[in-house]
C-alpha cells in the first residue's frame, strides 16, 4: 500500500494512525470514567439511604426506650411518643415520593417496604393500646427491671454509636458487677426477690445472671480489638500514589517525545500529596496514628527528588536530542527509584490504616455475632422477671402485655425488615463497586492494549517512513553524482579543443610571419 505513495503521503498517513489510535484511547477512557462516575453516583445515593434507613432503627430503638420509660419511671404517667404511623420520621418516609425513588431505584425493596407497613403500623397503634391501658402503681421491682432494660438497650447504643460515628475508643462497662443491674444484683432487695420467686422465677433469674455477665465480657473484647479508622485516608493515599504513577508516565512520554515542556508539576509542595502533608488532616492522622507519621517523614526526601527529577529532565531535554539519553538516565536513576521509595511508604500507611478497618470490623462482629444476642437474651431474661413481678398491677400489667405483645416483636419485625432492606442496598452497592472495579479495569486493559498498539504502529510507521525518506534521498544523490561526473567529462574535452585551436593558431601565426620575411626580402631585391 505504501509502495505507490509519495513521502509526503506516507508521512500524512503515519500521522493519521496514530492519531486515530490516540483518539481511540480518549473514547475508550472517556467512557470508563462516565461509567464508573454514574456507578459512584449511584453507590453513593444508595449509602445515603443504608444511612436514612439505619437512623429510623435508632430512631424507633429511642421510641422504644420512651415507651418503656412510662412502663419504669413512677414521674413519667402519660406516654409522650409519635403513635400516627404516617407522622414519624420513618412513616413521613414511607409514604412519601421518595419511598417511590428508592423503590425505582431498588426494586427488591418494594416487597419488604409494603410488608413493613403492617409491622410499622402496628408498632405504633401498641403505643395507644399502652396509653389507654396504663394505671400508675407501686411498681418498684418492674420499674427497676425495666430501667435496667432501658440502661442495657442505652449501653447496646453506645457501642453501636462508636462503630456509626468512629470514636477514638469503646467506653462501655465491661465489668458486670459495675452496671446497675450488676449493683442491683447483689443488694438485699434482688436476694428478697430470688428468695421469694416461684421455680420458673429463680431459673430465668440464673439465666438472666449467665447472660449478663457474657454479654459485658463481649464489650471487653470488643474495647481490645477496637480501632479507631481514619476517615478517608487510605482512600486519600492510593489516589495520591496513582497520582504520582500517572505524573511519572506523563514524564516518560515527554521523553518518548523529547519534550523537554513536561505537562507536570514539578513543585512537591504545590502537588496534592505536597498539599495533604501540610493539611490539618495529615497532622491530625499523624497525631495519633505513629506507623502513618513515620510512612508520611520518609516519604517526603523520596517526593521531593522525585520532583526535582521532572526539573532535570526538562532541562536536559531542553538541549535538544543530546540531552535526551541524559533525561533517560535521570528518569531511570531517580525518578523510578524515588517513586518506588514513594510507593513503599504509601504501601506502609495503607497496610496499617488497613489493619485499622480490620480491626473494626473484627470488633463489630463481635458485636453483631456476640453482643446482640446476648443482649437480647439478657433483655428477655429482664423481661421475664419483670413480667412474674407485675402480676398484681392490672393496668400495668396490661400496658406490659401490649408492650411485649405487640411493641416489641413489631419492632423487631420493623428492625428485621429494615435490617433486610439495608442488606439488600449493601448488597447492590457491592454489585456496583464491584461493577466500578470491572469497568475500571476493562477501561485500564483496553487504553494499554491500545496505547501498545499505537506505540507499536508509531514506530512501525515510524521505521517504514525513515526507509522511504532514505531510500529517495540516496536516489538523489546517485543523480547528482551521475551528473557532476558526465559535466567533468565534458570540461575535459573543451579544454582539449582549446588547446588544438591555440596550436594550430600559433602554427598559422608562424607561417605569416615567415610569409612576411620573404615578401620582404622580395622587395629588398
Amino acid at each position: 500500500m505504501f509502495k505507490g505513495m509519495t513521502v509526503g503521503k506516507r508521512i500524512v498517513c503515519g500521522f493519521a494512525t496514530v492519531l486515530a489510535l490516540l483518539l481511540v484511547v480518549g473514547v475508550i477512557a472517556f467512557q470508563g470514567v462516565t461509567r464508573m462516575s454514574g456507578d459512584a453516583v449511584d453507590a453513593v445515593q444508595k449509602n445515603g439511604l443504608i444511612e436514612v434507613l439505619t437512623q429510623r432503627e435508632v430512631d424507633h430503638l429511642n421510641w422504644a426506650a420512651e415507651v418503656g420509660n412510662l412502663l419504669i419511671d413512677d414521674k413519667v404517667t402519660t406516654l409522650q411518643v409519635e403513635t400516627d404511623d404516617h407522622k414519624c420520621a420513618f412513616g413521613k418516609w414511607l409514604y412519601s415520593d421518595e419511598r417511590r425513588v428508592a423503590e425505582e431505584a431498588v426494586p427488591e425493596l418494594a416487597p419488604i417496604l409494603k410488608e413493613i407497613e403492617q409491622y410499622h403500623h402496628d408498632l405504633h397503634a401498641s403505643a395507644v393500646g399502652i396509653g389507654e391501658n396504663f394505671r400508675q402503681a407501686d411498681a418498684g421491682l418492674p420499674g427497676l427491671l425495666g430501667a435496667r432494660m432501658v440502661d442495657h438497650m442505652k449501653w447496646a447504643d453506645a457501642i453501636r454509636d462508636c462503630f456509626l460515628h468512629n470514636a477514638s475508643e469503646v467506653n462501655a462497662e465491661a465489668d458486670p458487677n459495675q452496671c446497675a443491674l450488676g449493683k442491683w444484683l447483689t443488694t438485699e432487695q434482688a436476694r428478697a426477690a430470688y428468695a421469694g420467686g416461684s421455680p420458673e422465677f429463680r431459673q430465668a433469674w440464673d439465666k438472666m445472671v449467665a447472660d449478663h455477665r457474657a454479654l459485658h465480657a463481649t464489650a471487653s473484647t470488643i474495647a481490645r480489638q477496637y480501632k479507631q479508622r481514619h476517615e478517608g485516608l487510605r482512600q486519600q493515599l492510593m489516589a495520591r500514589l496513582i497520582d504520582h504513577k500517572t505524573w511519572a508516565e506523563e514524564v516518560s512520554l515527554a521523553i518518548i517525545r523529547g519534550d523537554s515542556k513536561l505537562d507536570v508539576q514539578t513543585d512537591p509542595h504545590k502537588c496534592a500529596y505536597g498539599q495533604f502533608l501540610v493539611s490539618d488532616t495529615c497532622r491530625e492522622h499523624t497525631r495519633g496514628f505513629a506507623v502513618l507519621a513515620e510512612a508520611v517523614e520518609a516519604s517526603k526526601e523520596p517526593h521531593q527528588k522525585l520532583h526535582e527529577s521532572a526539573v532535570a529532565i526538562g532541562q536536559a531535554l531542553g538541549r535538544g536530542p543530546e540531552g535526551r539519553a541524559e533525561a533517560e538516565r535521570l528518569f531511570r536513576e531517580v525518578t523510578l527509584p524515588s517513586l518506588a521509595e514513594v510507593g513503599k511508604c504509601f504501601d506502609r500507611a495503607i497496610e496499617a490504616e488497613t489493619a485499622v478497618l480490620d480491626a473494626q470490623d473484627a470488633a463489630k462482629t463481635v458485636f453483631d455475632k456476640e453482643t446482640i444476642p446476648l443482649l437480647h437474651a439478657t433483655l428477655s431474661g429482664i423481661e421475664t422477671l419483670k413480667a412474674e413481678a407485675e402480676r398484681s398491677l392490672v393496668g400495668m400489667q396490661k400496658a406490659n402485655q401490649i408492650y411485649i405483645a405487640e411493641t416489641k416483636p413489631n419492632l423487631q419485625k420493623t428492625r428485621e425488615l429494615l435490617h433486610d432492606a439495608c442488606g439488600r442496598l449493601k448488597t447492590v452497592v457491592q454489585q456496583t463497586n464491584q461493577g466500578m472495579l470491572a469497568s475500571a479495569s476493562t477501561t485500564r486493559t483496553a487504553v494499554m492494549v491500545v496505547s501498545l498498539v499505537a506505540l507499536a504502529a508509531g514506530i512501525l510507521l515510524a521505521a517504514i517512513i525513515s526507509l522511504a525518506i532514505r531510500r529517495a534521498l540516496s536516489a538523489i544523490v546517485e543523480v547528482l553524482t551521475s551528473g557532476a561526473e558526465q559535466t567533468a567529462a565534458a570540461s575535459g574535452q573543451v579544454s582539449a579543443s582549446s588547446q588544438s585551436l591555440a596550436e594550430g593558431s600559433s602554427e598559422q601565426a608562424a607561417s605569416l610571419e615567415e610569409t612576411s620575411s620573404s615578401i620582404e626580402e622580395m622587395s629588398s631585391m
